[in-house]
């Protein structure tokens, strides 16, 4: 009961404060200046002049990475005060998706209490029936702790300190089956003990990619969960270390005979609708949606269960929490106590020194780029990611994901977001009504170039490819798709839409798109091989929608339709 009052309290003083942000950020900044002025970067950058949010905006420059690197690498040695007054718990590792992996210090022991606080009111709240003995099957891949030359943790946000599991309680999956690292294995594990709990619920996860490999998985191999669940035993394909499979097994206990058999019954009743039929009292699946696969799931496995995006985060902190868990469309109101905010126009964001604007001054239907001031040593630090300011709740802008400005595509100087692909290749399948499109990405002829002898070897003839899997409902033969008339019909929305990319093509200087159909296994390839590049967690990993390096598009080739 504790739990639920500190949770709605938390909730109660979030949407207070949305009432004057402005006063909120204010104070914010004052904490932050005062606690971080005296450190090395405090010092050599004035920080102390700084003593109002338009103090910031003119005496502090905006920042990417490369400013930090050095001070970074500073507190990773052990230097004291070099950032922050107090040595940081982490060093975030970033997955690297779009870029090269980076060390971000961070503070979990007070910004995670704040963050989970706000969150647990909201579930609570929303989910009333939801009683504290029902379970979360969570779906955890562990990425291995390491620790710098000063014995500090170097992890990923997300990963759960192993001294910490035997505290996780709620969790279907015992401590010992939080320590793999291996994605079938990990995933396997949790629905053997997830399956047993038939009163679970809710089904965690960072992505939404985690839950749809977890559900291929259930549907791949039921046989061998339901025998599993049916006898007490851990089937011998999976690679386990004889201690972690000793205590898992024990945790199992001597099998349930009755619940495999109504996991097996609901199984053959088909995929559509598996969840809710595998576990009845199931509140939500909590993910982060980040490839828009939201409505495909809710219409097929998991028809009936609400799908919540927590929020929106990342290993530079809690950008924001989304308040509205049952809306189709998902918003986040920036995490005004955890990080101060600024706003880059979208169209000035190629600027040597771009106009900013704080939370109350950014306007309905504008697009903006992020760029965060928190208290672990990062000043008007630019995120890359794009927003879209869709309304206020009270003085609060409202957001919703766009694009990373890494993920832009940009051959020529015409910076194509990935919003404006997308809705292309949307409408482009609509002449061939019953496609849908499941995953994509995209390359640059350039790099093409270096794997297949394409036609701009010389690097005069340059244009686009469009790697896509697509699933055909009404049992078309995806051989007989002219990739050349999807081509023409992606190329078209692309101009209808950007105006530069539009003048380019007229003007020549690339040509058309290509697309290449792939099979049912590349993207899973292609994660295969992110995964075993050792620079990124299972768990953490999104799938880069632009190629960048050979290795990359060699897997795509190997995967043509």
């Amino acid at each position: 009961m504790k739990a639920r009052h500190d949770g709605l309290r938390a909730l109660k003083i979030f949407r207070r404060n949305c009432k004057n942000v402005h006063a909120v950020q204010q104070k914010l900044l004052g904490e932050i200046i005062s606690k971080n002025s005296a450190t090395d970067y405090g010092r050599k950058f004035g920080l102390h002049r700084i003593r109002s949010l338009e103090d910031l905006r003119k005496r502090h420059p905006l920042t990417t990475y490369e400013r930090y690197e050095s001070f970074v690498d500073r507190v990773a040695q052990g230097e004291p005060q070099v950032m922050t007054k107090d040595p940081p718990t982490r060093l975030c590792e970033t997955s690297g998706t779009t870029g090269k992996n980076k060390l971000i210090p961070q503070d979990n022991k007070t910004l995670l209490p704040k963050v989970r606080a706000v969150i647990k009111g909201l579930m609570h709240e929303t989910f009333p029936k939801m009683t504290i003995v029902q379970r979360i099957m969570k779906l955890h891949i562990h990425y291995g702790f390491k620790k710098s030359k000063c014995g500090i943790t170097i992890a990923t946000a997300t990963a759960i300190d192993p001294k910490t599991m035997k505290f996780f309680v709620s969790y279907t999956t015992p401590p010992e089956g939080l320590l793999l690292n291996n994605l079938f294995d990990a995933l396997y594990i949790h629905l053997l003990f997830g399956l047993k709990e038939k009163s679970l619920g809710v089904i965690e996860a960072s992505f939404i990619m985690t839950v749809e490999e977890a559900i291929r998985i259930l549907i791949l191999k039921w046989e061998n969960l339901v025998e599993d669940l049916k006898t007490g035993t851990i089937h011998e394909g999976l690679h386990l270390e004889p201690w972690i499979r000793s205590a898992l097994s024990k945790a199992l206990g001597d099998g349930d005979v009755t619940r495999a058999n109504e996991v097996e019954v609901e199984i053959r009743k088909g995929p559509i609708g598996i969840v809710k039929r595998l576990w009845p009292s199931i509140a939500f699946i909590g993910c982060i949606d980040n490839l828009g696969r939201k409505s495909y799931l809710q219409t097929t496995f998991a028809a009936g269960v609400p799908i919540y995006s927590y929020g929106y985060g990342s290993s530079e902190g809690a950008q924001g929490i989304n308040l509205w868990p049952l809306d189709d469309d998902t918003h986040f109101l920036p995490f005004h106590a955890v990080a101060v905010f600024e706003f880059i126009p979208e169209e000035a964001m190629d600027k040597d020194d771009p106009p900013t604007y704080f939370l109350h001054e950014v306007e309905v239907g504008q697009n903006y780029e992020i760029v965060v001031t928190q208290g672990y040593g990062l000043y008007r630090y630019r995120m890359g990611d794009v927003v879209r300011v869709t309304g206020f709740y009270r003085s609060c802008p409202k957001l919703t994901f766009l694009y990373r400005r890494a993920m832009l595509l940009d051959i020529d100087g015409e910076k194509v977001s990935q919003l404006v692909v997308a809705a292309s290749l949307k409408d482009a399948l609509t002449m061939w009504p019953g496609l849908i499109l499941q995953q994509y990405c995209v390359v640059q002829s350039p790099l093409m170039s270096r794997v297949v002898n394409a036609k701009d070897k010389d690097g005069s003839h340059r244009y686009y490819v469009f790697f896509l899997q697509l699933k055909a409902n009404d049992g078309k033969d995806l051989h007989e798709i002219d990739v050349k008339v999807l081509a023409k019909r992606i190329d078209e929305g692309i101009c209808s839409r950007h105006f530069v990319f539009k003048e380019n093509r007229e003007e020549n200087r690339f040509s058309s798109p290509e697309v290449y159909l792939v099979n049912d296994n590349a993207f899973q390839e292609l994660r295969k091989y992110i995964l075993k590049s050792g620079k990124v967690s299972a768990v953490q990993m999104k799938l880069p929608l632009r190629l960048k390096t050979p290795e990359m598009v060699e897997v795509m080739l190997a995967n043509l339709l």
